[in-house]
């Protein structure tokens, strides 16, 4: 939020993540890939990223970064399935998917505020790019372009909150660690986190954000997402869709958010800290 609409000649950003899923769902690739294939693993990964930033204007920022990224795979299901994750080729579930990437990106973003945006857009195009190295199994390139837009519709404030966003990942052998995932807290809302995996990855997502009483407010929408293998197959067809509604209480500087999502497979629950866009 500090950064928020300020010119700025430098600032660096450090990451260090880990996770430990004990028990994450893969359901297998592709977009028609089935709810009752669903098998469990543990996943395990640990992520450490450099940014470095410009505030070019204050509409205009550039980044410039690098990540390792190491997801390790374990305890899955024994199974006869060929597609099952126990039996999938070492190049698709290497059991410890590690990778170096560079990444670029440029942000034009005219949002009033970081935390909780009432007018603005954002339009942001990135690209990464990880070679092959002595110490790492995974290689692939990848581009992004992701729009937002934030309106005042009508009185007492409601905020018109829509994102698109689009991924496509190339590489020959890009395994489950690294694929694009749709479903979950950040992209549909009905689906199980990892629903759908594959090299190519759009979602848009709509919310109404209105005030209820106080520091509540209440937020209605609807998500939208697909995976596709190959350029060729990108088309109109075949998304998935579902609802969603929560409650916001608002503080200063955070917001605390809960969230529930609707599909014809599943209901998922999310408490979580900010907007997801």
């Amino acid at each position: 939020e500090l950064r928020q609409g300020k010119i700025y000649p430098f600032s660096l950003d450090i990451l260090v993540d880990y996770d430990k899923w004990i028990k994450n769902s893969y359901f297998g690739i592709g977009n028609d890939s089935k709810f009752e294939d669903r098998e469990y693993y543990t996943r395990e990964p640990i992520e450490l990223s450099l940014t470095a930033s410009r505030g070019f204007t204050q509409t205009l920022v550039g980044q410039l970064g690098v990540e390792f990224k190491s997801t390790r795979n374990f305890n899955f299901e024994e199974s006869d399935e060929p597609k099952s994750l126990i039996n999938l080729p070492h190049e698709l579930n290497p059991k410890n998917a590690k990778y170096l990437s560079f990444f670029v990106n440029m942000r034009y973003d005219t949002r009033n505020s970081f935390i909780n945006p009432s007018h603005g857009i954002v339009v942001q195009a990135e690209g990464e790019l990880s070679p092959n190295f002595s110490f790492t199994n995974v290689s692939f390139n990848r581009l992004g372009l992701m729009l937002q837009s934030y309106s005042k519709l009508f009185y007492p404030t409601t905020i018109l909150a829509l994102r698109f966003n689009f991924q496509n990942a190339y590489g020959d052998k890009i395994p489950i660690q690294n694929l694009l995932s749709l479903g979950g807290n950040q992209t549909l809302r009905g689906y199980p986190q990892d629903r759908f995996l594959d090299k190519i990855a759009a979602a848009a997502n709509a919310e109404l954000r209105f005030p209820i009483y106080w520091r509540f407010g209440g937020v209605a929408g609807i998500d939208l997402g697909r995976v596709w293998n190959k350029n060729s197959e990108i088309g109109f067809t075949g998304w998935h869709m579902n609802p969603n509604f929560g409650l916001r209480f608002y503080f200063e500087t955070f917001i605390v958010r809960l969230d529930v999502g609707m599909s014809s497979e599943t209901t998922g629950f999310y408490f979580n800290f900010g907007h997801i866009f």
